[in-house]
């Protein structure tokens, strides 16, 4: 019953901005214990946080994703690369190299985020709202059934964002989109004044999380070679290992050049 009582409170507040917070708290009498982020992500400009109710004692670094990293972020790269509107588990989302990757351990384990789960609503072609769920801290994982009540709800969790954000409407910022298109360049040009074009290719998908094994699978070459690719791009980038290469990522998306 005290689902059904938060359903229609979430209900009667769409259009406002407490939808989104009335809508996390009927969720959470399915499934308990939620940290909530949520952002809403033009193709074409940087995302915009909606709403965000992480506990206090844990640090979210929203403001630093949104300067760029956002680009490296599993269920920004399910927005926008052809996968259906859909509830998306971390573990499904993310390559199998993920949790190794500097990106989770700035972006994750900071967060003491366990475990994740990311509603993705396509409100056109160019507008995604995402909604990702986690536990953090001592919270357990999410259990199968947990999971599985995630995507029962699914249904009726998108409609309820599509009909928020067609009431919000979609304005266009042009600076964003301008800071957007910036950061996707940077992102792409990384070192292209020192690095081969493989070297930059294997490069951005280490920056995404991906494995050296998932590497060699995906690029059909052999493990040695992914391994000598990599050590050739560290060693020409004067670094030595993954966390410094990410730093060197971080830098270069900050910068103002």
């Amino acid at each position: 019953m005290s689902w059904y009582l938060s359903l229609s409170e979430a209900i009667h507040e769409l259009g406002n901005d407490n939808f989104f917070k009335q809508l996390v708290t009927a969720i959470e009498k399915k499934v308990p214990a939620l940290s909530a982020v949520m952002y809403i992500m033009p193709k074409h400009q940087s995302p915009a946080l909606l709403y965000q109710n992480y506990p206090a004692e844990v640090s979210i670094a929203t403001q630093q994703w949104l300067s760029g990293p956002y680009l490296l972020d599993p269920f920004y790269i399910k927005s926008f690369d052809g996968s259906p509107e859909d509830l998306y588990h971390l573990t499904d989302a993310a390559p199998d190299g993920f949790t190794e990757s500097h990106y989770y351990k700035s972006y994750y384990r900071d967060t003491d985020c366990n475990d994740e789960v990311c509603y993705l609503a396509h409100i056109n072609t160019d507008l995604v709202v995402s909604l990702a769920l986690a536990r953090v801290g001592s919270s357990p994982l999410f259990t199968p059934a947990e999971l599985s009540t995630f995507d029962t709800i699914k249904p009726l969790v998108i409609s309820l964002i599509k009909q928020q954000s067609e009431r919000m409407g979609n304005q266009t910022d042009e600076n964003q989109r301008l800071i957007h298109q910036h950061l996707k360049e940077k992102l792409a040009s990384f070192g292209e004044q020192l690095l081969t074009k493989r070297e930059r290719e294997i490069v951005q998908l280490v920056f995404k999380g991906n494995s050296s094994k998932s590497m060699a699978s995906r690029l059909h070459l052999s493990l040695d070679t992914i391994n000598m690719h990599k050590r050739n791009a560290y060693k020409k980038l004067n670094i030595s290992s993954q966390s410094e290469l990410f730093s060197l990522l971080i830098n270069r998306l900050s910068s103002h050049h």
